[in-house]
């Protein structure tokens, strides 16, 4: 099924009443299995440009199943079965406040249409090896799940951000876990999609016990199921406070993935 993805711009206080209807029918919409709704763009969010954010509690209108980054990069949000966490520095998990802001986010409410088994060592390039050959095609938008124990798990989370801008500068902080029983969860984006989203694999990992969690660097599985969804659609909203700038070439995505924007 053809993809598209649809920019809602978010432009001002004058529009607050016209964008919250047309965020609360793409928020119904995205409750379609396979649908997904971004918030922001990796572009922008990796530049440091301030920007007005969507909130924890209207994000999780838009799904039961996502990954994201919290405003100022105050840690790494994942949604998982319908419940919000958020990693913080040296993989300590939070629950995050409803009305903090998320800078950038993709959310949607989880489908798979194919589970794989594993029951030998598999590294994080064996993993995305075999949903590579498993997926329709390379262009193809995908949720993926990983359920299962790993022998090493290392992630990354972010605490904070100073400054703001080209010049800002994040606390990233870095930590692993050996023999550790969790869920990787989050998308596999097409090349085509750089700028919008994270080309390949955005990951991030909570453990069962809820003590543990962070962006996904490496990973060695030792068993479990590797579930893939592949999405119909992705709607992006777009934030306010732009200045009308961005490296984004709509022209070369529509050629790249096949998709159409609008």
């Amino acid at each position: 099924m053809k993809q598209n993805i649809e920019f809602y711009c978010r432009t001002g206080l004058v529009l607050g009443s016209f964008l919250f209807l047309v965020c609360f029918i793409v928020g119904c919409v995205s409750l379609k299995p396979g649908w997904l709704t971004q918030y922001s763009t990796m572009d922008i969010q990796a530049s440091g440009t301030p920007v007005s954010s969507i909130t924890c509690a209207e994000l999780l209108k838009y799904g039961d199943f996502g990954v994201g980054v919290l405003d100022k990069s105050e840690g790494e949000l994942l949604i998982l079965n319908g419940s919000a966490f958020v990693a913080k520095p040296g993989g300590v998990v939070s629950l995050p406040v409803l009305t903090k802001g998320i800078r950038y986010a993709t959310v949607g409410r989880y489908a798979w249409s194919r589970a794989i088994k594993v029951d030998k060592r598999m590294g994080i390039d064996g993993v995305a090896f075999v949903v590579d050959s498993t997926i329709p095609s390379s262009n193809s938008i995908c949720m993926i799940k990983i359920r299962g124990v790993f022998l090493e798990m290392v992630t990354r989370s972010a605490a904070s951000v100073m400054g703001e801008g080209p010049d800002s500068v994040r606390d990233v902080q870095y930590s692993s876990k050996q023999d550790i029983s969790g869920t990787i969860l989050g998308f596999r984006m097409p090349p085509g999609f750089k700028g919008v989203s994270v080309p390949g694999y955005h990951l991030h990992f909570i453990s069962d016990d809820r003590s543990y969690a962070g962006h996904v660097l490496s990973y060695t599985l030792q068993k479990g199921t590797v579930e893939i969804g592949t999405a119909e659609r992705i709607s992006v909203i777009m934030p306010a406070g732009l200045d009308g700038s961005s490296s984004i070439d709509i022209e070369e995505i529509e050629r790249a993935t096949g998709t159409t924007v609008r």
